[in-house]
């Protein structure tokens, strides 16, 4: 909860603004509480969802992804601006790994699938999803064509 107060110029104005500060204390403190819960809880689905995760690449990459985001004094590093958007980027991290369990068609991180929902002649058309693979890994793609549409 950042403060729009100025800063003091005499003890005076010190005095005062340190007063109102004991009187915010407590509303910022049970924020940061409330914050650090979702910031938990997050982290725990995140863990979970890491623990039943087959595939070490992306394991890896979300992992690291989760060690940016919380660390070892990061309350303190990240700033409130930060802190509140820290749950919303774990849930994305959680979306990414329902996202991978929930489409068979992925393997390695390379999909095929077919674009149905897009439009009405976008069930004819297949979408290809990687980044920078090597050809050696692109070497089944006619198979990953075949089962996106059912052949």
């Amino acid at each position: 909860m950042p403060t729009t107060d100025p800063l003091p110029r005499n003890a005076a104005q010190f005095d005062a603004q340190r007063q109102r500060a004991r009187t915010r204390l407590a509303a910022v403190r049970e924020g940061g509480e409330r914050l650090l819960a979702a910031i938990a809880s997050e982290w725990a689905q995140l863990s979970a969802a890491l623990g039943a995760l087959t595939l070490q690449r992306l394991r890896t990459s979300v992992n690291a992804q989760r060690e940016l985001l919380v660390f070892p004094g990061f309350m303190h590093a990240s700033g409130w601006e930060h802190l509140s958007e820290i749950p919303r980027y774990l849930r994305a991290l959680v979306r990414r790994l329902q996202k991978y369990g929930s489409n068979p068609e992925i393997q390695g991180e390379v999909a095929a699938t077919p674009m149905t929902g897009w439009g009405p002649d976008a069930a004819r058309y297949l979408r290809f999803v990687f980044a920078n693979e090597p050809v050696s890994r692109l070497a089944d793609i006619r198979a990953r064509v075949r089962t996106a549409w059912h052949l």
